[in-house]
């Protein structure tokens, strides 16, 4: 679970860092910043959509349904 944790703080963090690619529009001489900053839009959308589509899966809302995660279990107390 750690992994896919991993994955959705990644959007976070990756949108944060598109938040900081705007500059500010009196700024003509960083146009190059403007289009990356599109770019990553759209990169932070689809990185969204995957993390949505992989949430649906789990859900068993779209597709086949992914197993259940794997989660640790203890099987005895130790005496």
């Amino acid at each position: 679970m750690w992994g896919w944790i991993a994955v959705n703080f990644g959007l976070f963090v990756f949108g944060t860092i598109q938040i900081f690619l705007a500059p500010p529009d009196e700024d003509r001489a960083s146009g190059w910043v403007h289009g990356l900053h599109g770019l990553f839009a759209l990169l932070v959308l689809v990185y969204a959509a995957y993390i949505a589509y992989r949430d649906m899966r789990w859900l068993g809302l779209r597709g086949t349904p992914l197993g259940e995660p794997a989660v640790a279990t203890r099987t005895a107390d130790p005496v």
